[in-house]
């Protein structure tokens, strides 16, 4: 007779045993231990790791962030302003990973007998904590279809709903030959990059990587970005740049034309898994060119140098991307819930009012 399934709950996840967690995190991107500590740190408080086994073989867990903070997709400052209120009180307690590297956090057995009872467990561990931390709403978010499909209670599920943005899944050996597959996507194609290559080159831009630039200039370029596009300012920009520099595998791409920075970008490499996510892009607006040529080399250098399997890119400026052979993500769905049904009602009247 199987070993029935057992769900345990760590606070941090320096109390979870490295062994155990290497095993539940494996194949699965930005959950090592090295990027958990990480997460904590930026968000200044210990995440919780339920692991689910049988007998004294772990087969799955999940990891969850409480947010205090979080990016509010909403116009009505009103509106905003007061949910950013209510969740200093009563935070979203989010299973993915660290802030700005978009991936799920809840891993799932293999094994298609276990998985619904595996995500059921999940569940219910998710909905302890969250009474526990007083969260209004657990939230499973960069889900793909196969997770989507499972049986989900009472959570609500928002199917392709997030603009979580795009990837670029590495077919090459080399970036000449990611040059070749761009060039042979079309005549337009073609022309487009040849023509944005030569007046990038023309205009004297400098791309390095491995350089640390002052976090107050980054940060100030990034938000040049958020509001130029009329975002809500992202509240982890600077504990993200802060830490960064405690992560062995995070890269910073600066860009310069004439000594001075016009650019910043970081790169948070999972070498583990060989993906990278570029993310906080920040640039000075009055430097032509420069978008083209620092996503340009972005991509020549996670390539050449990290050899990464995928480039997850952030949202926004998809045709451009799509010239550079991006394609949309597809782990673009979430589901929520609330133990309060006044709450889980509300939820679910802000999520078509983010949509």
């Amino acid at each position: 007779m199987a070993s029935p399934l057992r769900s345990e709950v760590f606070h941090g996840i320096g109390s979870v045993d490295p062994g155990v967690w290497e095993r539940v995190s494996a194949g699965h991107p930005y959950s090592g231990r090295a990027w958990c500590q990480y997460g904590e740190a930026v968000l200044g408080c210990p995440g919780y790791y339920v692991i689910l086994s049988c007998g004294s073989e772990p087969l799955g867990g999940a990891l969850f962030s409480v947010l205090r903070q979080e990016q509010i997709p909403i116009r009505s400052p009103l509106i905003r302003g007061a949910l950013e209120r209510y969740l200093e009180r009563h935070p979203l307690l989010a299973c993915r990973t660290a802030p700005s590297t978009n991936f799920s956090g809840l891993f799932l057995p293999r094994d298609p007998t276990l998985r619904q009872s595996a995500l059921d467990a999940v569940r219910a561990a998710a909905l302890d904590i969250a009474h526990d931390c007083r969260a209004s709403f657990v939230l499973f978010d960069y889900l793909g279809g196969p997770e989507m499909a499972l049986g989900w209670g009472r959570f609500t599920p928002l199917a392709d709903f997030l603009d979580i943005g795009t990837r670029l899944d590495n077919q090459w050996g080399s970036f000449e030959s990611y040059q070749e597959h761009i060039k042979a996507a079309g005549l337009s194609r073609r022309k487009w990059l040849k023509r944005h290559l030569k007046e990038a080159l023309a205009s004297g831009i400098e791309v390095r990587f491995g350089e640390r630039p002052d976090v107050d200039m980054a940060v100030r370029l990034h938000q040049n970005v958020e509001r130029q596009y009329g975002e809500v300012l992202f509240p982890h920009t600077r504990p993200i740049m802060e830490h960064a520099r405690e992560l062995s595998d995070a890269v910073w791409m600066t860009a310069y034309h004439d000594g001075r920075l016009v650019s910043t970008e970081l790169l948070l490499h999972d070498s583990a898994n060989h993906v990278c996510t570029p993310t906080l892009y920040g640039r000075d607006y009055e430097a032509e060119n420069v978008y083209f040529y620092t996503y340009y080399e972005v991509v020549r250098y996670a390539v050449e140098q990290l050899r990464v399997t995928a480039i997850i890119g952030n949202s926004g400026a998809y045709d451009f991307k799509h010239h550079l052979g991006f394609e949309p993500d597809p782990r673009n769905n979430m589901v929520f819930a609330s133990a309060s049904p006044v709450m889980q009602r509300a939820g679910r009247w802000l999520a078509r009012l983010a949509g």
